[in-house]
């Protein structure tokens, strides 16, 4: 039964409806860390601790870290929050829950900041990608009930295979993109509503488009791919 929903589920629905069903609603599988999350989650822990213990960052062991520490400094007299959990009632019909990574008070504006650890720069977002993307957008709309204030939204991406300059991609939620976001995710999160209630899973659309996004869905052997097979047969009989 699904009680919750977080940013990460939302974005597993929009991909695939099917992905979403087999494990929030089936079940199905078991989430195995690899050695990209477990540095991702070692660095989030490392930044998490230079904020609330004051601890220096092992640069040893995270030479790559170095970069980004006089940044971290410089921003330490505005922070306001690090790993700030919510769990909000009363936004949409599930409770929606999540961790915000790093909160600063810019007098103006709100700043949110989700740190993404990264082999390359390439996989960076653009400022019109964040704006679309459902963890900006529900982190700006917590935010924003939280504060009171507009919210800018950075990813704050880290290379791990070199010592580089941290990048930060920014986009701004004032209350008029908060309203669109309100409007993109109440929708989502109604279509997750009436997929939570089947029992079949037959009667689950898959989306074939991801099937080998992010190194391939654990779940794509269980799909039938008929569908695209015979389409993209079709297609190759128009030229024959």
């Amino acid at each position: 039964m699904v009680t919750h929903i977080s940013a990460s589920q939302i974005k597993t629905f929009r991909s695939c409806n099917k992905k979403w069903w087999l494990e929030k609603v089936a079940c199905v599988g078991e989430r195995h860390d690899t050695p990209s999350t477990l540095l991702g989650k070692a660095v989030h822990t490392a930044i998490e601790e230079f904020f609330k213990s004051n601890t220096s960052l092992n640069l040893s062991l995270y030479p790559f870290l170095k970069p980004s520490l006089p940044w971290l400094e410089s921003v330490k007299d505005r922070v306001v929050g690090v790993e700030v959990e919510f769990r909000e009632r009363g936004l949409f019909t599930f409770e929606t829950i999540g961790y915000i990574d790093l909160v600063l008070d810019e007098g103006e504006y709100i700043h949110v900041i989700d740190h993404k650890t990264t082999k390359s720069f390439y996989w960076c977002k653009s400022e019109l990608e964040l704006l679309s993307d459902p963890q900006a957008q529900l982190y700006a709309l917590v935010a924003y009930r939280r504060y009171g204030k507009p919210v800018r939204f950075s990813h704050n991406y880290i290379c791990t295979q070199a010592v580089a300059e941290p990048r930060l991609v920014t986009c701004v939620f004032k209350p008029e993109e908060i309203l669109r976001a309100v409007i993109k995710l109440a929708s989502t999160v109604e279509q997750i509503e009436a997929v939570a209630l089947i029992q079949n899973e037959g009667a689950v659309e898959p989306s074939y488009d991801f099937c080998n996004a992010f190194g391939g869905c654990p779940f794509r052997t269980r799909c039938d791919t008929r569908p695209r097979q015979d389409w993209l047969s079709l297609v190759g009989d128009l030229y024959e």
